[in-house]
């Protein structure tokens, strides 16, 4: 018995919704990774959240990149308002990709968040 014609719309709708979120995702990967470096030094606090990427396949995070091409997450005023909104990022990071079906992925993405650093702003490996 095949399922009914209002379920197969349903199932390639979310799939034309996560081919939008993975596009998405690509494109702020390539704008954050190449505006970064302008975007910190107008930032306002004194402790960056950095989270390193993941390379094009979404395969592997990119831990040996320099810090200068990690994702900013936000600014802070103190280490410890930083180190709270890094535990918030983790948090929400390990609920969101439990629901994705392609477990890989939503690993890699997990294991970003939970490589995320606090940076203080004038670190030299920051430039």
């Amino acid at each position: 018995m095949s399922p009914p014609p209002e379920a197969s719309v349903t199932t390639r709708r979310w799939v034309i919704l996560l081919v939008a979120i993975v596009v998405a995702v690509s494109a702020l990967t390539f704008v954050s990774t190449t505006m970064l470096p302008q975007r910190l030094t107008i930032a306002s606090g004194h402790w960056y959240l950095l989270e390193p990427p993941v390379d094009q396949d979404f395969s592997r995070v990119l831990f040996d990149f320099p810090l200068g091409r990690w994702y900013h997450k936000g600014s802070y005023d103190s280490a410890a308002e930083c180190a709270r909104a890094r535990e918030i990022i983790i948090d929400k990071a390990t609920r969101a990709f439990q629901a994705l079906k392609n477990e890989r992925m939503a690993g890699v993405f997990a294991a970003s968040a939970d490589g995320s650093r606090c940076i203080a702003s004038d670190d030299p490996r920051l430039k």
